[in-house]
């Protein structure tokens, strides 16, 4: 379990009641100055839809660099006016890594995968495996693993990769439609 003292200490990134706001990659459709309207356009499927807002005039004016701009833009551009998905933080708590459950690996995106030890790598007792061994039946846990994996920079790796287990904050959050949530 986390050392009390320790959490007492470290202060969690969010706490419950916290409304959060997701990016994605994104692109603005059309742009109106009458009453600064803009429409924006989701890369995401299946809700690859339009959205239409009222934005103030700081963030029409950014948006007219977005407009002339032909393609998709990466999600960390992505002005807080054009989110369609809201978040409200229910429970925040520290957990380690690996105590993740098949459901909540499959509730963070991740498929079933089989976990190998290829050919001529080392097992954790230093011992060379032979050739490329299957060790389990496809599960979510695997494929969460390697989505965590390959997330991470190469700095990170030896750190805070799936195999070191490392404490983590676990943040349970139920989906909220209305942006009148916002605080």
């Amino acid at each position: 379990m986390f050392d009390a003292k320790i959490e007492k200490r470290v202060k969690a990134p969010y706490l419950p009641g916290d409304i959060l706001w997701v990016r994605e990659t994104w692109k603005v459709q059309s742009l109106s100055n009458m009453n600064y309207r803009a429409k924006f356009l989701y890369k995401a499927k299946p809700n690859n839809k339009l959205k239409e807002t009222n934005v103030d005039g700081e963030t029409y004016i950014k948006l007219l660099r977005y407009e002339s701009k032909n393609g998709w833009h990466p999600s960390i551009f992505m002005p807080k006016d054009a989110t369609r998905i809201f978040l409200k933080v229910t429970n925040v708590r520290v957990g380690r890594l690996q105590d993740i459950t098949e459901e909540g690996a499959k509730a963070e995106g991740a498929t079933k995968q089989i976990w190998y030890q290829p050919y001529g790598t080392k097992s954790e007792n230093n011992q060379e495996y032979v050739g490329d061994i299957i060790h389990h039946k496809p599960n979510y846990i695997t494929g969460f693993a390697g989505i965590w994996d390959r997330t991470l920079g190469k700095w990170d790796d030896w750190l805070y990769s799936f195999k070191r287990n490392p404490w983590v904050w676990v943040i349970e959050f139920e989906r909220i439609e209305k942006e009148e949530n916002i605080k």
